[in-house]
């Protein structure tokens, strides 16, 4: 049961109590807190249920997402427990804050978002989970950018207060300023001159930017996951896997390794900056730049996917 605090329930069977006494007639009978602690099972019911479909159906898509969200965890721990020095200490400027303590905070981030975003899948909650895709796609984008530019971290950094912290948004941060950055590091790195990174960038953006907004169609999908057995829509409520589930965890790992690759793409062929796999935690890292091209050809196999939000929006 989740309902299980006793306070929470004492309060719960006293208003009930109130409710039979001296309640309207037609709701005093159903006012008991064993009809809650029914609708209570029959949620975890259903959590379990679509747990073990999801562990079965998306066990490939989760193991490269669990891979993914726990290699950032363990670069942030690279930083902090082995003392990488990613960026030289001094990079900012003495009144600036050591910028491997800002990096170390962001891949945490990260890893906590991408972490977030598989249980959510596990749990059938597609939904919620494309919505925190938007969400990474921009801590992303941002880390790269201030990772390429030392003048445009430093402004970051100067970000505190609220209204500050605003104002640098619009004027240097926000997603259409995040893409120019990124055009001119994938030039750089992966020599990108078409921008097709820029355009796969736009379309996920766009995509998923449709689960925050909340529009009428993205609204009504929303409440529904498509099955991928019979192709019929079933009710989405307490979560169920549904057609979007794959796609949801093919892209937020293809975000991922992406960035991945473009941290180390932007120290070694932008600054040029050398970093000794020392500790026990960063020779991991390292080693894993290799595995990870593998995984993202597992991942190209999902491109043909198509899911309910493909097919009408």
């Amino acid at each position: 049961m989740n309902i299980q605090n006793e306070n929470v329930r004492n309060i719960l069977k006293t208003c009930f109590r109130e409710i039979r006494k001296n309640g309207p007639k037609e709701v005093r009978a159903a006012a008991k807190l064993s009809n809650l602690d029914v609708l209570d099972r029959f949620f975890s019911d259903c959590q379990r249920e679509t747990f073990i479909e999801s562990r079965s159906e998306l066990s490939e898509l989760l193991s490269i997402g669990y891979v993914c969200g726990i290699l950032f965890g363990f670069l942030a721990l690279a930083v902090e427990h082995d003392k990488v020095e990613m960026l030289p200490a001094d990079w900012l400027g003495a009144s600036n804050p050591n910028p491997n303590f800002v990096l170390s905070s962001s891949l945490i981030v990260i890893s906590n978002y991408s972490i977030s975003i598989l249980k959510l899948v596990e749990s059938g909650l597609n939904t919620p989970a494309r919505s925190l895709i938007r969400v990474l796609l921009e801590h992303c984008w941002l880390l790269l950018s201030i990772l390429s530019d030392r003048e445009l971290f430093r402004l970051y950094c100067q970000g505190r207060a609220s209204e500050e912290a605003r104002e640098l948004w619009y004027k240097h941060f926000k997603p259409k300023k995040l893409n120019s950055h990124l055009n001119a590091i994938e030039r750089r790195i992966w020599f990108d001159n078409n921008n097709l990174m820029a355009q796969t960038r736009e379309t996920l953006y766009n995509h998923y930017s449709r689960s925050v907004h909340i529009d009428y169609l993205t609204n009504v999908l929303g409440g529904f996951a498509l099955s991928s057995e019979t192709e019929y829509f079933n009710t989405a409520l307490f979560g169920q896997l549904s057609k979007s589930s794959k796609i949801v965890l093919k892209d937020s790992s293809t975000v991922l390794i992406y960035t991945y690759s473009t941290i180390f793409g932007i120290l070694e062929k932008i600054h040029k900056f050398e970093i000794a796999a020392t500790g026990e935690y960063f020779s991991f890292t390292q080693a894993m730049r290799v595995p990870l091209k593998g995984l993202l050809l597992l991942l190209v196999e999902y491109d043909d996917l198509q899911s309910e939000y493909e097919m009408f929006c």
